[in-house]
């Protein structure tokens, strides 16, 4: 809502929200959101939703593929995208490795990894297109490579390669305006290596808390 707020102040915007749990329902409403009591394994999102092809825009998975990663579930998936016209299927997993990002391949659908590669495979965060133009720069369907959105914080036994390789996002990323207080904070440059219990006491905004 924030980022639509910011980005594209005049769409017009409804965000529901759809869980297995029905007692959800309640912090949906605190929230001023719809929600909807759904199986995944119903499908049939969009009569659920009383909307017809092409009204739905995008789709938000969190933490759900990781109890439904089958073809039952990702032929829904591919429908989502094929059928319904739904722009884009946004998935949030825990894993490095999301095993519907490779089934969602095989069935000839874009993945697009959002987190850096570099210290290898990472498909925590992942979009799911149909049309791979989406992913284009805005200013045109230009064959722009996609840049990966968010800097990766390697899982706890991937991060030595990070602390001892002077990578310029030093241990962690941060928000610009908070790469910009800690590079005028006394304490930069010191290397932080979180292998003893009492190292985060190091951490400058540790000591400002």
């Amino acid at each position: 809502k924030l980022f639509f707020e910011r980005i594209a102040p005049n769409v017009p915007l409804e965000l529901i929200s759809l869980d297995l749990q029905p007692s959800w329902k309640q912090y949906v409403d605190l929230l001023g959101f719809k929600f909807f009591h759904w199986n995944i394994y119903d499908g049939n999102l969009l009569e659920k939703l009383s909307l017809n092809a092409g009204e739905l825009t995008y789709v938000v998975i969190s933490y759900v593929l990781i109890y439904c990663t089958d073809d039952q579930t990702m032929d829904m998936l591919t429908s989502l995208l094929r059928d319904d016209l739904v722009r884009a299927i946004i998935v949030s997993e825990r894993s490095e490795a999301t095993a519907g990002v490779q089934l969602m391949e095989k069935r000839g659908v874009k993945v697009a990894k959002l987190m850096d590669q570099s210290y290898g495979k990472d498909e925590r965060q992942t979009v799911f297109i149909d049309d791979q133009t989406i992913m284009h720069s805005t200013a045109g369907r230009t064959k722009k490579e996609l840049t990966p959105v968010f800097p990766n914080v390697p899982f706890s036994e991937h991060k030595e390669a990070r602390q001892k390789g002077n990578h310029p996002l030093h241990w962690r990323p941060f928000h610009e305006e908070s790469r910009r207080n800690w590079r005028n904070d006394r304490n930069r440059g010191q290397n932080f290596r979180y292998n003893r219990r009492d190292d985060y006491k190091r951490d400058p905004f540790y000591r400002r808390r």
